[in-house]
């Protein structure tokens, strides 16, 4: 099985996170497959203490541009 995401480790990204655009970068990335089905779920380290968020694929963008106009 060949597993395509649109992201790779250490990419920057965009997502919301407290309600603001927030650029991030990816940490971790995790599958899951049940069936036909899957999901891929990011897992997004920002600011100093390099906390941590979990976004799917769906809500997390390239850049700040692309996020704002999903909205």
């Amino acid at each position: 099985m060949k597993i395509e995401t649109k992201f790779n480790l250490g990419d920057e990204v965009w997502t919301i996170v407290d309600n603001k655009p927030t650029k991030c970068r990816v940490g971790r990335i995790d599958t899951v497959h049940v069936g036909l089905s899957s999901s891929i779920s990011y897992f997004l380290l920002f600011d100093q203490q390099q906390t941590r968020c979990e976004r799917k694929e769906a809500f997390v963008y390239p850049t700040k541009e692309k996020l704002l106009k999903s909205l």
